[in-house]
């Protein structure tokens, strides 16, 4: 097994261990926020591209493939399809 930082802590700073836990709880708790927060919005913005598609009448694009790109991605594509969908209206 590698040599960890939480082991050098332990071993070395054993004053500061219960921190080192508390502050590596925190890191986790917070990555899952952000993931959970990043999921949302993914979610989101594929039901969003979703529909947009269908009032289109484009080809649906598979939930599992929109899900895989990134944000930015699914940003971009939302923004094309919005700007069609607001000529269609105009």
């Amino acid at each position: 097994m590698p040599y960890t930082r939480e082991m050098f802590v332990k071993e070395n700073y054993p004053e500061h261990y219960g921190q080192f836990l508390l502050g590596k709880q925190e890191g986790w708790q917070e990555g899952r926020q952000e993931g959970e927060q990043n999921g949302l919005q993914k979610g989101e913005l594929t039901g969003k591209i979703q529909m947009l598609q269908q009032f289109l009448k484009q080809p649906v694009s598979p939930k599992q493939e929109l899900l895989l790109k990134n944000i930015d991605e699914l940003q971009n594509i939302y923004n094309i399809l919005e700007k069609e969908w607001q000529q269609v209206q105009n």
